[in-house]
Order: structure tokens, then C-alpha cells, then sequence
């Protein structure tokens, strides 16, 4: 988790999920899971993200963000994202989420 005033959107990646059955907490899950994985596997920092296809077993999301550098402030360490307590329920004409972070 870093201050996102101190990232900037240089780069973009695409992050594109597919599930094998309608499972929305697992389709977020699974989705918050690859942003972790390009923090760990690339150090890439995100700071902007837009859905831009979602059916009920598939996401497809725009990602900006930049490669971890010396300028950019950390927060927290993020080691996991788990399914412990996850719940995504109807709010006000949207959604309301709640996601657990091991840090």
C-alpha cells in the first residue's frame, strides 16, 4: 500500500480474470490477487484502476501505476489478500465491498 500521491500513472498494464462459474466475491478475489502478484512479481505500484469488461465469471481492468522507485512512499506491506470476511452487497444503486488485506 503506497501514497498515491507520491505514484504516478506511467504505465499501464491490462489484468483480465476468468472463473469457471458466477462467483462475484471470487471473481474480486481473485482480481485483487493478480494486482498483488504484479506488485510482487514486477514491483509495479498501481494507482488508478477501470473495469472495463465485466460479465459474471470474467474481469477485464486497466491498471496505471509505475515500478516501485526511491520517490514513491510505503505505506504497508500487503502480503495477502484473503477471503476472510469478504462480502460485496448492494448499497445505494451500487455496491459495498469489504476485503481483508494480511499486511
Amino acid at each position: 500500500m503506497a501514497d498515491l500521491s507520491t505514484v504516478s500513472p506511467r504505465q499501464r498494464r491490462e489484468v483480465r480474470l476468468q472463473i469457471p462459474m458466477p462467483d462475484p466475491e471470487l471473481l474480486l478475489l481473485r482480481w485483487l490477487k493478480e494486482l498483488h502478484y504484479l506488485r510482487e512479481s514486477e514491483t509495479f505500484i498501481p494507482c488508478q484502476a477501470q473495469v472495463t469488461q465485466l460479465s459474471d465469471t470474467e474481469v477485464l481492468g486497466i491498471v496505471m501505476g509505475e515500478p516501485l522507485h526511491d520517490g514513491i512512499v510505503l505505506l504497508h506491506h500487503i502480503k495477502a489478500v484473503t477471503h476472510h470476511l469478504l462480502r460485496i452487497e448492494p448499497d445505494d444503486g451500487g455496491l459495498k465491498v469489504q476485503v481483508i488485506f494480511d499486511v
